[in-house]
């Protein structure tokens, strides 16, 4: 029974603790990390380094955004628009694809919160591919180098996220895809935690669902960053260029 003036459910109110998957890789990154100082692992120090200062933002500002989406975002409305098998759920995935201004890096987390909150597959599929593409920052900038020829290649990436979600829908329909969750629609959905908003309880609330989400997503980021380093310092270029070159000769 729930002890009196208690405010949240079970799985709200658990301490906020960090997954032994995430504590083990985490782990093995700080070790490479503070090994790569020596001269020895000079070029895997620079590789790391110049990663770091690259993604670090973003992944931290998916994660935020992640938590704050869990906390305050009501699964109703999630569900509403993203989560119907629909045509339109996948047209309202690329506008928020184009209003989230993310990188890969931190739009993964933010997919995989949208996912939990009850978004379907195509439409999150949709969202993935459309928001590092055709974000609003992406528009402005390639708008400035283009001109308005850049609006062709926003709208081919809108088109190709489209049509990417269609077929996902149509895998899902013959059943050759693992089916999106089956979640009960409520016509009517409170913001409660927006209309009962408390500093305190809002940042605990955030950061329970951005550690959530790093237990989910970041220890796969940190396996990947760690071997993009290790190929960028150590395989030389040339293979790079005859292998994977503009030319297939």
């Amino acid at each position: 029974m729930a002890k009196r003036g208690m405010t949240c459910g079970p799985a709200k109110c658990r301490k906020i603790r960090i997954n032994k998957k995430l504590l083990i890789i985490g782990s093995i990154f700080i070790v490479v990390l503070v090994a790569s100082f020596h001269p020895f692992f000079s070029s895997l120090n620079q590789s790391l380094i110049s990663y770091l200062k690259l993604i670090w933002w973003a992944i931290l500002l998916g994660l935020v955004i992640g938590g704050l989406i869990d906390y305050f975002v009501p699964e109703g409305f999630i569900s509403k628009y993203l989560g119907q098998k629909k045509k339109s759920s996948l047209f309202y995935a690329v506008i928020a694809g184009f209003l989230m201004s993310a990188c890969s890096h931190g739009i993964l987390a933010i997919a995989i919160e949208l996912y939990k909150k009850g978004a379907g597959i195509p439409a999150v599929i949709t969202f993935l591919l459309a928001s590092p593409w055709a974000n609003l920052v992406v528009t402005v900038l390639l708008i400035g180098f283009f001109g308005w020829k850049a609006l062709l290649f926003i709208a081919a990436a809108m088109l190709i996220a489209l049509i990417t979600g269609f077929v996902y829908m149509g895998l899902e329909k013959l059943g050759w895809i693992e089916q999106s969750k089956k979640i009960r629609f409520k016509q009517k959905y409170e913001w409660k935690n927006i209309k009962h908003f408390g500093l305190k309880k809002s940042i605990t609330g955030t950061l329970r669902g951005s550690v959530n989400l790093a237990n989910m997503v970041l220890w796969w980021i940190l396996i990947g960053f760690l071997a993009a380093s290790i190929i960028r310092a150590y395989v030389p270029e040339h293979i790079f260029m005859q292998y994977f070159g503009p030319n297939i000769t």
